[in-house]
């Protein structure tokens, strides 16, 4: 059986075990709410699908477990509710706020059933996975919200003075392979900004934005020379690959525009 496991962030993502830096948010003099408190009900044309298992578990790896794909079921490992929200609705953790204290501390093994054929579009129907999971915090975390833009402190990433240096994939959406980050080596195959930029947060512990205005998918296999226990020397040489072997550059910034989940009620669900 072939498993597909997307490795990236907004996305449905898989671990990265690096953490190198604490981030520092600095929120503008006022938010302002976009929407009404909301949860995420059933919708015309969303994908039906059985919840096989939501239970706790006792894993104390903090690390994110991000969601698998295999022919007819989602997996989410061990994923706490600040996970789940950064899947469903495609913001960073530092994005939600007035989350209850066990929000990223309880971990849950998740299982959901649906036909093959649901999983249709680009990235092997990733929309349609997502969609699962709003409905699934709607129905059984009982999930309310509402959104606020407010001002975040981040890291842009932006196309160096040099130019990209890396390559146009020739891979088809549904063919994507996604990013893998692993001590000293950085590979992307076929894989959108949005899903690089996602990985770079996680790995450097900092909120992260898409600020290269480039489209399509890219191929890519940045390396660089890591010293155990040296996490300083492993942000420099880290960067200095992007820059060098993807021609990409972390620079600071600040957006007043990005979108914040304010939770308005939330619970913990029953187990299945």
């Amino acid at each position: 059986m072939k498993t597909t496991t997307v490795h990236c962030s907004r996305v449905l993502i898989l671990a990265v075990s690096l953490s190198l830096a604490v981030v520092t948010l600095v929120f503008g003099p006022e938010s302002v709410p976009v929407s009404e408190a909301q949860a995420a009900p059933p919708e015309i044309g969303s994908p039906q699908f059985d919840i096989v298992s939501l239970r706790k578990i006792a894993d104390v790896d903090t690390n994110w477990g991000g969601m698998q794909h295999t022919p007819g079921l989602i997996r989410a490992p061990r994923d706490s509710l600040l996970d789940l929200i950064e899947l469903a609705y495609d913001v960073q953790v530092e994005q939600i706020i007035e989350a209850p204290s066990w929000a990223d501390s309880v971990r849950y093994e998740i299982v959901l059933s649906a036909p093959e054929s649901t999983f249709a579009g680009p990235f092997h129907g990733e929309a349609q996975a997502l969609r699962m999971l709003q409905i699934l915090l709607s129905d059984r975390f009982k999930l309310v919200f509402h959104s606020e833009t407010r001002s975040l402190t981040a890291a842009a990433l932006v196309v160096g003075p040099a130019g990209i240096k890396m390559s146009k994939s020739q891979r088809q959406p549904g063919d994507w392979e996604g990013v893998d980050l692993v001590p000293g080596r950085l590979v992307g195959q076929g894989a959108p900004m949005a899903r690089l930029t996602r990985i770079i947060a996680l790995s450097t512990g900092q909120p992260v934005l898409d600020k290269t205005g480039l489209t399509g998918t890219f191929d890519f296999d940045a390396q660089w020379r890591t010293e155990e226990g040296n996490l300083s020397s492993h942000q420099w040489h880290y960067e200095d690959a992007l820059k060098g072997q993807l021609g990409l550059v972390l620079e600071p910034t600040k957006s007043s525009h990005e979108k914040f989940i304010v939770i308005d009620h939330v619970e913990q669900p029953p187990e299945t």
